[in-house]
This record gives structure tokens, sequence and C-alpha cells, in this order.
């Protein structure tokens, strides 16, 4: 029963993918623990008032950017795993065009 622990544990080692999963985690946590540490900061230099412009600026934010991007990204990582080759280029060029479109009536 050991050996078949020791043995999973050095393949777990061994996992590119695992590896890659414990970064984008640990990234995680860091971005959380930045965000967690940044708000009594701001919350100590804002006003009330201020403080409350600003959640409000950054609900805006976020509502209109997921609208606007259409979570384009969450896109382009699904169609890596989808498709190969010249099919992921022609996707990849239909996303520029379709986010540079989106761009011209901001001119």
């Amino acid at each position: 029963m050991r050996e078949i622990a020791i043995s999973t544990i050095q393949r777990f080692r061994q996992s590119a993918t695992l590896k890659a999963g414990a970064t984008y985690t640990a990234a995680i946590f860091a971005q959380r623990f930045i965000s967690f540490i940044g708000f009594p900061l701001v919350a100590i230099f804002l006003t009330p008032d201020e403080f409350g412009t600003v959640a409000i600026f950054a609900s805006w934010m976020t509502i209109f950017s997921s609208i606007l991007t259409l979570n384009v990204n969450s896109a382009v990582t699904n169609a890596q795993f989808e498709y190969e080759g010249s099919r992921f280029q022609e996707f990849k060029s239909s996303i520029m065009i379709l986010g540079l479109s989106g761009c011209i009536p901001g001119l």
C-alpha cells in the first residue's frame, strides 16, 4: 500500500499539468491576497462618499466589461482545446475582427 502511495506522489511531482495547476492556484491566491490587503488601505484614504463612488464605478466597469468583451478570453481558451492548426488561426482572426469592429463606434 505504501509503495502505491509513493509511486502516485512521484507521478504527481513529474506532472507538468499539476505543476501548472499549482502555479495558477498560487497566482490566484496572491491576487486575492493583494486585493484583501488593498481594500483596507483604500478605505483609510477615502471618505465614505468617495469610497461609495469608487465601488459604484467598479461595479459598472465589471458589468460593461462583461458585456462589451463578450467574454472573448474564455472563448479563446476553449478554442485552443477544440480547434487545431489552421482552424484555430481562423478563429483567432475572426475574434480580432470582432474586437476591432467593436472599437470603431468608440472613435
